[in-house]
């Protein structure tokens, strides 16, 4: 800047030197340099961040793939245990059914041998009410008589003579 301009004497001052607008030149460039180093570096420091951005997004891809896998595995997995659940349901259901359905045979049996036993019972005490018959055994005879052959007599014959 003051290079650019012409110099004006003053009483008691003293013109810039001739190396002086050279040094600041220097200077400046040197400054530039400086600020070209810092923004590489910046910019090199960015791409690092960029690059470990990168690599945590990969990364959480990776990671959301996977918890996908693990989801699905899950569904599967419940799924499985829906349909074992319903079957353990249904078998259980039956084998109530079924427990049901002996359970009224069962009754049905009770109330038939509850009515077997009534029965047998009214008919023993009909037995006991009745003597019992006793097996018949061959009797030895005895000589039938013959009709006639008897001598009876009749009184009413005695009293009319």
């Amino acid at each position: 800047m003051a290079a650019s301009k012409k110099a004006k004497k003053k009483p008691g001052k003293q013109t810039k030197s001739p190396k002086a607008p050279a040094k600041e030149a220097v200077k400046k460039v040197n400054k530039a340099k400086k600020s070209v180093e810092s923004a590489m570096k910046k910019v090199e420091n960015a791409k690092a961040d960029a690059k470990k951005a990168d690599k945590k997004a990969s990364k959480a891809k990776s990671d959301a793939k996977s918890a996908d896998k693990d989801l699905k595995k899950a569904k599967e997995a419940a799924k499985k245990a829906v349909k074992k659940l319903e079957k353990a349901k249904a078998v259980k259901k039956a084998k109530s059914e079924q427990k049901k359905k002996e359970a009224k045979k069962a009754k049905k049996k009770e109330t038939q041998d509850t009515a077997k036993k009534k029965s047998k019972k009214k008919s023993k005490k009909k037995a006991a009410k009745k003597p019992k018959k006793v097996a018949k055994t061959k009797k030895v005879s005895k000589p039938k008589k013959k009709k006639g052959t008897t001598k009876k007599k009749s009184t009413a014959k005695k009293g009319k003579k």
